[in-house]
């Protein structure tokens, strides 16, 4: 019977041993993660002044935990250029700051982001002028820049910078300890524009 409370210490040391590790996952999983990352996608894009289009766009995002759920994420987009309804071309570069919500802790952890973004909007409108008899001036006037005779060309370059609430939705998929898989949706909201911005990212965790 001695050896009997030296065998329970023996079991219960095992058991424990056994359910160490189990609790360390659980602690893992249900933390957020520091990470930084590409992702591409399009911004699909409605303003009041420049129309409607799509463009290709990419970016980089960095995130930095600031408790168990939330995350603080910067990132950066840039697109390509849409032609406008006025013959010219607009393209917007944004930076954002967006607070991240982990909805769930397994492989697939769903989240959602409220933030605000700073917006840079450049438009460039090509003025091209040829000589025409009879041009009230006296002088050239403006023409189509695809006719023969232009003597001229003009580029106007403006800059605009529009600060948009963002909202969205997104997925985090753990393909291995380091590498996560994020397809995700934000829109900026303003009051004459929105833009929609659908990507798949790459993350790499630290």
């Amino acid at each position: 019977m001695a050896g009997a409370p030296g065998r329970a210490a023996t079991m219960m040391a095992a058991m424990l041993s056994g359910l160490a590790p189990a609790a360390v996952e659980a602690q893992t999983a249900g933390m957020t993660e520091r990470y930084a990352g590409i992702k591409a996608g399009a911004t699909i894009e409605w303003a009041e002044d420049s129309g409607r289009g799509t463009a290709a766009a990419g970016g980089l995002m960095v995130g930095i935990p600031i408790s168990g759920r939330w995350t603080a994420e910067i990132d950066f987009w840039l697109s390509d250029s849409l032609e406008t309804s006025a013959g010219g071309r607009h393209g917007d570069q944004i930076a954002g700051l967006s607070f991240v919500r982990r909805l769930g802790d397994g492989r697939i952890g769903p989240h959602v982001l409220l933030g605000l973004s700073a917006a840079t909007t450049i438009d460039e409108l090509e003025t091209c002028l040829a000589r025409r008899d009879g041009a009230a001036s006296g002088g050239p006037a403006i023409v189509s820049c695809a006719a023969p005779d232009v003597t001229d060309r003009r580029t106007d370059r403006f800059t605009n910078v529009t600060l948009f609430p963002v909202v969205g939705i997104g997925t985090s998929v753990r393909v291995s300890d380091r590498i996560r898989i994020v397809p995700e949706v934000r829109v900026d909201v303003g009051l004459t524009a929105f833009l929609v911005r659908p990507s798949l990212g790459v993350r790499v965790v630290f």
